[in-house]
C-alpha cells in the first residue's frame, strides 16, 4: 500500500484500507483508514477502524459509502 500510495502521490494519511485477515494488519497499520471485513476473525476487527458487513454483503460498498459521506 505504500509502494502504491506513493506511486500514484497520495500521503499514507489519506489512504483507506479493506481486510478480512490477519495477513492484512500490516497494512492497516500503515494506512489513514482501515476497514476490517465483519467475516473476519475478531482479532482483525479489532485492529480496524471500522468493521463493515462481510464482503458477501457489500462490505466494500458499505465502506466507500462512508468515505464518501465523510467528505
Amino acid at each position: 500500500v505504500a509502494t502504491l500510495a506513493e506511486v500514484i502521490g497520495v500521503p499514507l494519511t489519506e489512504t483507506a484500507v479493506f481486510g478480512d485477515q490477519a495477513n492484512d494488519l500490516p497494512m492497516f497499520a500503515r494506512a489513514g483508514l482501515s476497514f476490517a471485513m465483519g467475516q473476519g476473525p475478531e482479532a482483525v476487527r479489532a485492529q480496524a477502524d471500522h468493521v463493515v458487513a462481510g464482503n458477501d454483503r457489500d462490505g466494500v460498498a458499505e465502506a466507500i459509502d462512508a468515505i464518501l459521506a465523510g467528505r
